[in-house]
């Protein structure tokens, strides 16, 4: 959400500032925009969506289908650049794990492996 309108920003602020958010918008996005550093050893891990407790968030749907649209990969997957997350035990227990969990089991972390923090966010169908 790095490349948005000054008018989308300021209204995002103000959705969070009023915590409008919807609770998977406001994991992804809440921190910190950082750039990635490619240089860093990346590594992949597979979310074990089968162990996940998921949910079901109909709520959220459209949005998902906005992901789909605008962060579309060649096989139909979803990339996604969450702000500040990094990659610790607690993230099993995020809104947003454990909605895409509910929808796919192949959803994949990408790591900077000297950091630990989360590059993105692979969901493929």
């Amino acid at each position: 959400m790095q490349h948005l309108k000054d008018n989308s920003t300021q209204q995002i602020n103000k959705m969070k500032k009023n915590k409008q958010l919807h609770p998977i918008i406001n994991e992804l996005f809440a921190g910190d925009f950082k750039e990635v550093n490619t240089s860093n050893i990346t590594k992949i891990y597979k979310v074990n969506c089968s162990k996940m407790k998921t949910i079901d968030d109909f709520s959220f749907d459209s949005v998902r289908e906005f992901f789909s649209e605008s962060f579309f990969a060649a096989d139909g997957g979803i990339f996604i650049q969450p702000n500040s997350w990094t990659l610790i035990n607690e993230i099993a227990e995020t809104v947003t794990l454990r909605y895409f969990a509910s929808k796919t089991k192949n959803t994949y972390l990408i790591t900077d492996d000297i950091t630990k923090e989360i590059k993105a966010i692979f969901v493929r169908p």
